[in-house]
């Protein structure tokens, strides 16, 4: 699900999501409550309109 949503955010916003969440890889989650939060944020992401 976190490819997904890689592909549609970009992958330096996506990399940048995941080190506020403070992980490199979404295998490195030690939480689902902050797997689900930075899943959350990036699909937020991935539901705007792109701005051009």
């Amino acid at each position: 699900m976190f490819d997904q949503l890689r592909e549609q955010v970009g992958e330096t916003r996506y990399l940048e999501e995941l080190e506020l969440a403070g992980v490199q890889n979404p295998g490195q989650f030690q939480s689902a409550n902050k797997a689900l939060a930075c899943y959350t944020r990036l699909a937020r992401l991935a539901a705007q309109p792109e701005v051009a």
